[in-house]
């Protein structure tokens, strides 16, 4: 195995070693990373790390392993993401790059109910419930990272003193999406869902102000793995991604 670097005591691999035997040795390297992550609510005891080179500097990919396991899907979309974003770097806008500059660490975990920047740390903490687009069909890895770059962005807004939340803050993030699309490899229904948000913020407004660790049952849904709307049922073009929405009735099947 490739020699690993240290960060904050904790050591990384090469993002390259996550498919197949290199995969899993990381896995079996445990370690705690809990300064990656503000709230008392997500526990980084037991997490393994990679690292991904961009533009002269290391983005940390941590897997908490209380949630996923080695070499499952959730495991592979992530060793599939990391390539992306590593092969798209070159070919992304200088925007997107600066909001990469500022992320430290990407955190997926199924622990959240929704997927959330935590400014502070200078991590993107990914619900990787949201890969799933249906009960078996997961979103790309381009669409995956270019989540990790609108995310990314919401950072460097942070950084610069200017709004990171709210719908302005959105727009701007759902617009260097779309502006790199062809950088990321995105599909056109992928860019088309984007492009919607865009012209209707107040459509997820209730996820984005909803509280990430609140109460309430936890429903990953939408046609790309990001919550639209409250919906009620199969119905327009939503789909609902978590498989357990099948056991909630109606009136809890909500964002």
């Amino acid at each position: 195995m490739s020699e690993p670097i240290k960060y904050r005591g904790a050591r990384y691999y090469p993002y390259t070693l996550l498919p197949g035997p290199g995969g899993a040795a990381i896995a079996r390297d445990i370690q705690t990373r809990q300064s990656f992550v503000s709230s008392e609510y997500l526990k980084l005891d037991r997490t393994c790390g990679v690292y991904l080179p961009l533009g002269g500097q290391s983005v940390l990919f941590i897997i908490d392993l209380r949630t996923i396991i080695f070499d499952n899907n959730n495991w592979r979309l992530i060793a599939k993401i990391a390539a992306q974003l590593v092969k798209c770097w070159t070919a992304l806008s200088d925007d997107a790059k600066l909001g990469l500059k500022s992320l430290y660490a990407v955190t997926f975990t199924t622990s959240p109910n929704r997927s959330y920047a935590d400014v502070k740390p200078k991590t993107f903490v990914y619900d990787v419930d949201e890969f799933w687009r249906s009960a078996t069909l997961q979103i790309s890895a381009a669409y995956g990272a270019s989540n990790i770059v609108h995310d990314a962005f919401h950072i460097h807004q942070f950084e610069t003193g200017s709004d990171y939340t709210g719908p302005a803050a959105e727009k701007a993030c759902w617009k260097l999406q779309i502006a790199n699309a062809g950088a990321l490899e995105l599909a056109d229904d992928e860019v088309a869902f984007l492009k919607s948000l865009f012209a209707n913020p107040a459509s997820v407004g209730p996820r984005l102000a909803s509280d990430p660790y609140g109460s309430g049952a936890k429903v990953a849904c939408s046609i790309q793995g990001k919550c639209t709307t409250a919906v009620s049922g199969l119905t327009g073009s939503i789909i609902l991604a978590d498989p357990r929405v099948d056991a909630l009735p109606p009136d809890r099947r909500n964002c």
